[in-house]
């Protein structure tokens, strides 16, 4: 009766053993443990007849799928080459991203970086090194810079998901400041003469530019560009009832409303009296004719992109706040609206006046 006793105590205690998450012991002083690698694999692994000691086993392993430093002895690690992910990140962007486009444009500098390097090859080091040598070549700017380190990053964040890569060695590198503070906007006496240049030689431009100087709307809302085929203001957005133009799809791939003033309406009403497209702008972007009719109207340092900047300066000078700005902006932070801020009327002045007000001192100090 006593062994049977023993034995049912054994039983027991292996049955509470083999409870344990991970941990099992298969046959009396024979501990094992089991886990799941980076795909999901389950693995069993013998570790010995102490159960300290297969704890310490099992938490080891946990910690090496986690950080992705697991590899079991069994399977041979294949070296993947950077050209496999960036097609596979290719063919991504192309189904899920507006901006493809500029992704395929500038995959050809990162292949002519990276062709032969393996994913091992590709430290931060490297990565950081090899871009700044191009910067340095090429003169890129620093957003220049940023854009084809986002690119790199995003190649190995979709490997990482496809089980292809371990690791984004682009975290290790360093961004680069850039300079957001300029902001390029078109003053009256240069307006007059650029609708008087605009109005000479080419009149059929001039509701191109009033309805960017009345919008603010992208270029890639506006026209339908390369980069965003899929862009372009439609009459389908306009709706002439409440006054308001809706685009479905903005930068930041939501919609976003823009109210239109008694210039734009009647703008847009004698354009579609006369319009056979769907598109209200169906011809190519101003790339061609706008920084011609800028030079010769006198007008330097200014792109296309600046009438926007225009729009949100005289918002700013003309009192609307800040928060309104970001809206008819479509601005995804504010952050980027308060470039503008230092234009509001009595900006910063308006503070420091309050000094003079809350302290007795203010006179004190001042000869008669």
């Amino acid at each position: 009766m006593k062994a049977k006793s023993s034995t049912g105590e054994d039983f027991a205690q292996r049955m509470k053993n083999r409870n344990r998450r991970g941990i099992f012991e298969r046959q009396p002083g024979e501990y094992w443990i089991r886990y799941a690698d980076q795909q999901g694999r389950i693995h069993r692994e013998k570790v010995g007849p102490s159960l300290k000691l297969a704890q310490a086993a099992y938490q080891k392993r946990k910690t090496e799928v986690r950080e992705g430093t697991f590899f079991p002895t069994k399977t041979k690690k294949r070296n993947i080459l950077f050209p496999e992910i960036s097609k596979d990140f290719l063919e991504y962007s192309r189904k899920s991203k507006r901006s493809h486009t500029h992704d395929f444009a500038r995959m050809a500098t990162l292949l002519r970086l990276w062709r032969d390097c393996t994913l091992d090859d590709m430290t931060p080091g490297r990565i950081e090194q090899d871009l700044s040598d191009s910067a340095e070549q090429e003169e890129w700017a620093p957003a220049t810079f940023n854009r084809y380190r986002a690119l790199a990053s995003g190649i190995f964040s979709l490997a990482i998901r496809n089980s292809k890569a371990i690791s984004n060695p682009v975290r290790g590198t360093k961004h680069r400041i850039e300079n957001n503070t300029r902001v390029r906007y078109l003053s009256d006496k240069e307006e007059d003469r650029l609708f008087e240049h605009v109005r000479q030689n080419c009149p059929a431009r001039e509701p191109e530019i009033l309805v960017a100087l009345y919008s603010g709307m992208r270029r890639s809302e506006q026209y339908i560009t390369r980069s965003c085929p899929e862009g372009g203001l439609q009459w389908s957005h306009i709706d002439f009832q409440t006054g308001i133009i809706t685009l479905p799809r903005s930068k930041h791939g939501e919609s976003r409303h823009i109210p239109v003033n008694s210039v734009l309406r009647a703008l847009l009403e004698a354009l579609q009296a006369t319009s056979g497209s769907a598109y209200v702008f169906p011809g190519k972007p101003p790339d061609e004719w706008f920084p011609e009719a800028c030079k010769k109207a006198g007008i330097a340092n200014f792109s296309w992109h600046c009438l926007r900047h225009t729009f949100a300066s005289r918002l700013v000078m003309a009192g609307v706040d800040i928060r309104t700005v970001q809206e008819l902006m479509g601005h995804k932070t504010i952050v980027t609206t308060m470039r503008y801020a230092h234009l509001a009327p009595g900006h910063g002045s308006d503070a420091v006046e309050r000094l003079v007000r809350a302290t007795s001192t203010a006179t004190s100090t001042m000869s008669p």
